[in-house]
């Protein structure tokens, strides 16, 4: 017998963030903030919430986030989840993957939308073989941290990490630990700048507004900058939950590229990082 599916609204059910925080899968943008956050920042945008539960019907047992996404260029589409690089089906069984799977699929005829979407790297989606193809449009870099920090040094490429690496402490870079809305404000500047170079559109300031308000006070996320004489050149804002941590936006100042200040924040959010791992 096919499990039934719920639909619940996670800004208001507290079994959901306590769901993710222990499924393997869980990450930062499946929390309920990520939902109120993209739904605050793009009026576009609505979450719709499905889940499984355990056969006392009171907690969730697997669970899968869909957002309605409306464009005008590319029309109405399903994702799980918007703005999340990854962002896997948290399961516990196949007969729930199934289920949660075709309520995708509902999910698409009922908003007339033209495709659904899934961000995937651990969950397969073996329910969508006759259905959608697989698309390896994006390149994913993992670094083991829990190798410890020296292993992780005897690694890296001579010239292109290690030298530059070393310049940028010659050049008396100093790193910063954002911690304020003026912080928040230079890391934005450096992003429309670097956005606007690659020839690429910004996500408007309200987005990383809402990203610091509802997800630093938990402890998720983490900014660095670096800096010359007191100006911002570089940024690096990070994501931190459940024994993962992802690089989500690096950003600098192309003026000051020859003093490699993100080589310097990414080898200091690794140092940085192995308390993290330590507390797990």
């Amino acid at each position: 017998m096919q499990p039934k599916v719920y639909s619940i609204q996670p800004d208001r059910d507290d079994r959901w963030n306590r769901f993710v925080q222990n499924h393997p899968l869980g990450w930062v943008c499946h929390l309920r903030e990520w939902k109120i956050i993209l739904e605050e920042s793009f009026p576009n945008i609505k979450g719709y919430y499905y889940v499984c539960l355990d056969d006392e019907e009171k907690n969730i047992r697997s669970a899968l986030p869909l957002f309605l996404v409306k464009s005008r260029i590319m029309k109405k589409r399903i994702v799980s989840i918007p703005f999340s690089s990854i962002c896997d089906i948290m399961v516990t069984t196949n007969e729930d993957y199934h289920a949660l799977v075709e309520q995708s699929v509902k999910l698409v005829k009922e908003t007339e939308s033209t495709y659904v979407e899934f961000r995937t790297i651990q969950s397969v989606l073996p329910a969508l073989n006759k259905l959608a193809c697989h698309l390896p449009c994006y390149k994913h870099h993992f670094l083991n941290l829990k190798l410890g920090i020296d292993k992780l040094q005897e690694g890296f490429h001579r010239t292109c990490i290690k030298q530059r690496i070393n310049r940028a402490y010659k050049s008396k870079l100093d790193l910063i630990i954002g911690k304020d809305t003026s912080d928040r404000e230079e890391f934005y500047q450096m992003y429309v700048l670097s956005r606007s170079r690659l020839g690429l559109p910004s996500q408007p300031y309200r987005f990383f507004h809402a990203i610091w308000n509802y997800l630093r006070p938990l402890g998720y996320v983490r900014l660095l900058l670096a800096k010359k004489s007191g100006i911002s050149i570089g940024g690096l804002l990070l994501f931190l939950f459940n024994n993962r941590v992802s690089a989500e936006f690096s950003v600098s100042d192309s003026k000051y590229s020859n003093l490699s200040p993100n080589h310097m924040l990414f080898w200091e959010a690794m140092k940085s990082l192995q308390d993290f791992f330590q507390r797990d």
